[in-house]
């Protein structure tokens, strides 16, 4: 849970540093049978690049970064859970449902 929570919110909060106005991060996390259900919603820039059937890092070194959604969808697989991302103009989202 650490792994999911830390690099969704990290990821949130990075994001919205590159957002001059109206600036969130909005976090739901619900338990019901025997199922977690995560959502993540936050502002950003509007800037998306996709790599290998996901995300690519916009940090400098590369190399030490671009890890953290990698370790998130391992997270869930272990759970036999599902991850989605949504972005519309300057709304990201994340949507997680992990089997417990």
């Amino acid at each position: 849970m650490v792994v999911i929570l830390g690099n969704l919110l990290d990821n949130a909060i990075e994001a919205c540093e590159k957002v001059d106005e109206n600036k969130y991060v909005n976090f739901v996390m619900n338990y019901e049978k025997d199922c977690i259900f995560i959502t993540v919603h936050n502002s950003f820039d509007g800037i998306v690049r996709h790599y290998n059937n996901g995300f690519q890092t916009r940090k400098e070194n590369s190399e030490h970064h671009g890890i953290g959604l990698r370790s998130v969808k391992k997270t869930i697989d272990e759970y036999d859970g599902s991850i989605d991302f949504s972005f519309e103009e300057k709304d990201f989202g994340v949507s997680v449902l992990l089997y417990v």
